[in-house]
């Protein structure tokens, strides 16, 4: 049996037990459902997350109904937007849970406003939520960045964002997407990360092997025709990555908290620290590393230039020879 053969067979035994387990012995995780749909593409998609993971669905509905013409629904919507209006919606009955799908449709290009609402005014904190969406062609756009925004104000752990084509949603596609998601996370492992402007995001799995502590990343940007990707990249205390160079440069924006930036000594530059408002300009194929200041957590936007030809080639841990003094000879 192959990986995915292996997953969807897992899904299946949820589905048909009724329950959401982490590895054992653990608890079972309590799955529920909540979605706003105006034209019925969001409930299904939801529909085929209920059934994957055994879960009951609660529809999100506007106190007062949207018309029955789409159009005229959406130029509502648009309204409200820009009046940034809250929306009144119905009573969502949801019971007890761990984790909460939420899903909306793609309005404008962000959440639809009665499921803004609910993300506000549900019993959040301290959950696991993974934001679902479904679009006529528009993609995520600022959805899922919107969303998480939202959530993680209201002290909720939001997982990975999800869109769907419109009525393009199989059962085999929500299958494949549920099974990257860690619905075991505990979310109040990250109850001590500090909230900037920007969303912490997720955990940075993919390159943990090349940072000496825990650090997140949250892709702010999705327009792949704008050719600029930017992250948002957290950092614990003491936290730095490991020396490397970018084939086509690099720029970060500091954000939040002090931060530490060096370069190999024979580009004739010493260490930096980092406070918000600073800007590193990092050429192409500079050796370099940076990270948080030893006592304080650090936010940088990373904005990846020319990324059609921009590979990163990691080298070796930063030692404490280099990384410590830095803040000494400076004198902060």
């Amino acid at each position: 049996m192959n990986r995915r053969d292996f997953l969807l067979a897992s899904l299946a035994a949820m589905a048909a037990a009724g329950t959401l387990r982490a590895a054992a012995p653990a608890a079972p995780r309590r799955v529920r459902v909540a979605c706003f749909s105006k034209t019925g593409n969001t409930r299904a998609v939801a529909d085929l997350i209920a059934q994957a993971l055994g879960a009951d669905v609660a529809e999100i509905r506007p106190a007062v109904p949207y018309p029955a013409d789409y159009q005229a629904a959406v130029d509502r919507s648009r309204m409200e937007l820009e009046s940034g209006e809250t929306v009144a919606i119905a009573p969502v009955a949801l019971g007890d849970f761990d984790v909460l799908f939420v899903g909306s449709p793609n309005w404008w290009g962000t959440v639809a406003p009665p499921a803004a609402t609910f993300l506000r005014t549900a019993p959040l904190k301290g959950k696991l939520v993974v934001p679902f969406f479904t679009h006529g062609g528009g993609g995520i756009q600022r959805c899922g960045l919107d969303a998480s925004r939202i959530l993680e104000a209201r002290g909720a752990r939001p997982l990975p964002a999800q869109t769907f084509p419109g009525g393009a949603a199989t059962r085999q596609t929500v299958a494949d997407w549920l099974a990257t998601l860690d619905l075991a996370a505990d979310p109040l492992a990250f109850a001590d990360v500090p909230r900037g402007p920007f969303p912490l995001g997720q955990p940075n799995v993919a390159n943990a092997r090349y940072f000496s502590g825990r650090s997140w990343v949250a892709p702010l940007t999705a327009m792949a025709a704008l050719n600029c990707p930017i992250a948002n990249v957290t950092f614990e205390p003491g936290c730095r990555n490991n020396w490397h160079r970018h084939a086509a440069g690099q720029l970060l924006i500091c954000v939040s908290g002090e931060g530490r930036y060096q370069e190999r000594a024979s580009y004739r530059r010493p260490g930096r620290v980092l406070h918000p408002g600073d800007v590193v300009e990092i050429a192409p194929g500079v050796e370099h590393w940076h990270g948080a200041a030893p006592g304080s957590w650090f936010q940088h936007l990373a904005i990846s230039c020319n990324p059609g030809s921009n590979k990163t080639d990691w080298l070796e841990p930063v030692a404490d020879a280099d990384y410590l003094p830095i803040g000494a000879k400076t004198g902060k």
